[in-house]
């Protein structure tokens, strides 16, 4: 039997829990409170592609493969795209609002990475290792925080910087709500469909690639210039100056912190505690939690994701 993925997205709860694992569709719905690390470990998933976490986070023996494919009931019907083809036209070709939607809300695993573009030329520009984000803004903190502190003093710059680091505490907040997460939103046209797969879409449709994680360079210099220039029109130059060291210096932590809960391994903390946080994001409530670095702002503005109530009391 075959199931699509959004299907199988409606079996999500404990007394209903289908997985998908490496292209079979499985259930798990007795075998939760029989899982040797605990159903926590699986309940974030429920409804969704598992393989991914299945080997990367959760790394599982092969005793363990045997056991999940006992529990197939189908398998996952062929996606209306292929990954190894470039992925915006098949977006502008076949996809709706609505099934662009259910697209990117599901999750995908594939081996390696994806295309964006079948031009070599534009898929090179597509991929971005986490690493650039501190080689490319690094200088421009460095510079700026200089430049300021040149006119009102290192302590001053300092000061300026710490303040450029609480404010993007929610710009993160308000960029990923607000900006990121429009696709309901969204005019029913492929012109707009593939702008928000190039901005976001694409991570929440295969968050797992290393390569499509943190925010595209030319998207976050354009985004960069905008933030600049407002705080320019607000307070004076060299203040300006210092806050905006502080907020790119925020940024790169930012990105460097969602590639490591994404493809890291913290054990305990607020480490760990985040990345189950952004886990549930992606594979439970897409429309909650926006809070990547921290979830204060979540908290604030009643978007805070209940993972306790998530984890113990899905019925």
């Amino acid at each position: 039997m075959e199931f699509k993925p959004e299907e199988v997205a409606k079996h999500n709860t404990r007394s209903d829990a289908y997985v998908i694992f490496e292209g079979k569709v499985l259930n798990v719905t007795d075998f939760l409170k029989k899982h040797p690390g605990g159903d926590e470990v699986i309940l974030p998933y429920l409804g969704t592609d598992i393989t991914e976490p299945f080997y990367k986070e959760h790394p599982h023996s092969k005793a363990a493969i045997r056991m999940a494919n006992k529990l197939q009931v189908g398998t996952q019907a062929k996606e209306v795209v292929d990954p190894k083809q470039g992925m915006l036209w098949q977006i502008w070709k076949n996809f709706d609002k609505k099934s662009y939607i259910d697209f990117v809300n599901n999750p995908k695993h594939v081996d390696g990475h994806f295309r964006v573009f079948d031009t070599e030329f534009l898929e090179f520009f597509s991929k971005n290792p986490w690493y650039y984000v501190p080689i490319v803004w690094g200088p421009v903190v460095l510079y700026y925080f200089l430049v300021s502190a040149l006119h009102l003093g290192y302590s001053s710059a300092l000061l300026g910087v710490a303040l450029g680091v609480l404010a993007w505490t929610l710009l993160e907040y308000v960029i990923h709500r607000f900006i990121f997460h429009t696709e309901e939103s969204l005019p029913d046209h492929p012109l707009f469909l593939c702008f928000h797969f190039l901005i976001h879409g694409i991570h929440h449709a295969f968050p797992m690639d290393s390569l499509r994680l943190v925010f595209p360079p030319v998207f976050s210099f354009i985004l960069s210039l905008i933030v600049k220039g407002g705080i320019n029109l607000l307070i004076p130059s060299a203040w300006a100056d210092s806050l905006f060291s502080g907020i790119v210096f925020a940024y790169i932590w930012y990105d460097c912190f969602h590639y490591y809960i994404h493809h890291g391994a913290p054990g305990v903390g607020y480490f760990k505690f985040m990345k189950s946080y952004h886990t549930q994001h992606h594979y439970a409530q897409n429309m909650n939690g926006y809070g990547v670095s921290n979830h204060f702002w979540d908290i604030v503005f009643g978007t805070k994701l209940a993972l306790e109530e998530k984890q113990t009391n899905i019925e």
